[in-house]
């Protein structure tokens, strides 16, 4: 059973404790936070979450109701949860625990942007804290990759970010690197400069339709260091196996 806590995981937990409150009441119990996947593990089963951080399984006692939202399998989710129970490890899940906090994560289709208009697009850049100590982050799940930016914002729900490319022919043919951008528009908001919501995207179209397994997801990003600091373009490069 793997006890420790990844550094993804402690990182979110950080972030996420300035961003919502969330009273643990002096319990002894391990706490952890994490972003995740609802999943069934077979036909007639209750929802579980599979963990970003080791992919280890979560069956909650109960799931939150969300307003206007049915929890469904695929919605991608923050939790934040306490372990009740580490099980055996031929159990097919690995934590039983009590679900404190579970949000859902707004997820997107990337979309093949035109070139015609790619220039006029309305583009805000990604900050960078700290001389580049601090920056968004980003890590592929599954089949989904997902971005948790450093905006500057005063609403972070007026903002849009977006993940586009512009070749088609690198997704369908196979090839080793997939070209993209991330987009931000912030829609004229700006203020604190802090961690902002998270955002997915599926990854579902990339897979491989001559069997390769693997390619890089090159991903360029706007970014600034300071408010009227110049603008320039960040590269990241990923791996993402084509399952």
């Amino acid at each position: 059973m793997k006890k420790k806590i990844s550094i993804i995981a402690l990182l979110l937990a950080f972030i996420t404790i300035g961003l919502t409150s969330c009273n643990t009441g002096g319990d002894d119990r391990l706490w952890m936070a994490d972003t995740g996947t609802l999943i069934y593990l077979g036909m007639g089963t209750d929802l579980c979450v599979k963990l970003d951080a080791e992919g280890d399984i979560l069956l909650p006692n109960a799931l939150p109701n969300i307003s206007g939202h049915t929890w469904e399998s695929g919605d991608r989710v923050f939790i934040q949860f306490y372990i009740d129970q580490e099980m055996e490890d031929e159990s097919n899940y690995q934590y039983k625990g009590e679900i404190i906090l579970l949000e859902l994560i707004q997820t997107f289709n990337p979309f093949k942007i035109i070139s015609e208009i790619a220039d006029t697009l309305d583009v805000d850049p990604f900050y960078e804290i700290d001389g580049h100590s601090e920056k968004t982050m980003m890590w592929i799940s599954g089949n989904y990759l997902t971005v948790l930016p450093i905006l500057s914002y005063l609403d972070y729900r007026k903002h849009s970010v977006t993940l586009s490319y512009h070749n088609p022919e690198e997704i369908s043919s196979g090839t080793d690197t997939i070209h993209l951008e991330l987009n931000h528009n912030a829609y004229g908001d700006q203020g604190q400069i802090n961690y902002g919501p998270y955002y997915c995207f599926r990854l579902n179209e990339f897979k491989s339709p001559i069997g390769k397994d693997t390619a890089v997801l090159s991903i360029k990003m706007p970014v600034i260091q300071y408010p009227g600091t110049d603008k320039k373009y960040d590269k990241r490069n990923i791996k993402y196996y084509r399952k």
